[in-house]
């Protein structure tokens, strides 16, 4: 088992005392940690301290796509690792987690990848038990959203997307798809990967065997995404749509997020939400029409 993990941070200082203890209790399963640093320069300095064992490389761009490339070239160029661990720098594992997906992704061939299932934070409620892709609007549905850990069944299960957060894909799986699409930049590259892997008849897992939560930590005084979040989340599912499929799947996919950003409007027109969540759904209806006209 030789697991090199991944994880981001950009100017994200508020977290770090957070992630060492996270790390800790996984880091027994790691053959290597790498971060990448894709905000302050100087940051690199506190991150070496922090995680001493660590390889800290800086990335100059903002495009965190392009940031987790960067980590991904260097591990299949310069180490000998047999898999590969996205995980953010706010997500927790339990003990011994890592090794019992390791065992498992690495019982048949076609498997590619395998994600945790995923629990709300400090809890037993699922935030997601992976998610099937809606191939009507190119849009993630989670799994078991909001069930208790309890009764989500069977143990392992098998999806078409892995959601962002903590997934183990195998080495080769990258040496045949390639590296993730950078004109994505954030969200919906677990969707492109789910289509890349398919097209290569790699199976995707979750399971409920090994736990993990979402801690979803956010500055003092802030408890939403940023408005890039909601363009590039109303982009880029419609992007994908023009990069694989016809004129149905992209409308479709347009209706979708024109009416969720329409809703959003709405919402922060009658609750007075103030002006940041009104400027956010401004962008997010940015993004439908960058999505349809953005070049290909």
């Amino acid at each position: 088992m030789k697991i090199a993990s991944v994880t981001l941070f950009c100017n994200e200082g508020f977290r770090l005392n957070h992630w060492v203890q996270y790390f800790s209790e996984y880091k027994d399963d790691i053959y290597l940690q790498i971060i990448v640093n894709n905000g302050n320069p100087e940051d690199t300095i506190p991150l070496k301290s922090a995680f001493p064992d660590a390889v800290v490389l800086f990335s100059k761009t903002s495009n965190m796509i392009a940031s987790y490339n960067l980590a991904i070239k260097y591990v299949l160029e310069k180490t000998d690792a047999d898999s590969i661990l996205q995980i953010t720098n706010d997500l927790r594992i339990e003990k011994g987690g890592l090794a019992q997906i390791h065992e498992i992704l690495f019982r048949e061939q076609q498997y590619g990848m395998i994600s945790p299932i995923l629990l709300k934070k400090d809890s037993e409620i699922v935030e997601n038990y992976g998610a099937e892709i809606d191939f009507s609007n190119m849009l993630f549905r989670h799994i078991d959203r909001n069930v208790h850990y309890k009764d989500v069944k069977p143990d392992i299960a098998f999806r078409t997307g892995l959601p962002g957060g903590c997934f183990l894909t195998k080495r080769v799986v990258y040496e045949n798809i390639g590296l993730q699409d950078e004109r994505i930049n954030m969200y919906s590259d677990e969707v492109d990967t789910g289509i890349k892997c398919a097209n290569k008849g790699y199976k995707l897992l979750s399971t409920k065997l090994v736990k993990s939560w979402h801690q979803h930590i956010f500055p003092s005084g802030r408890n939403q995404r940023s408005c890039s979040a909601s363009y590039f989340m109303s982009r880029n599912p419609i992007y994908l749509a023009r990069k694989y499929y016809g004129v149905s799947v992209i409308w479709g996919a347009f209706g979708s997020r024109f009416k969720l950003s329409l809703i959003e409007l709405m919402s922060c027109v009658h609750h007075f939400k103030g002006r940041e969540s009104f400027v956010c759904s401004l962008y997010s209806f940015k993004g439908c029409f960058a999505g349809l006209f953005m070049k290909m």
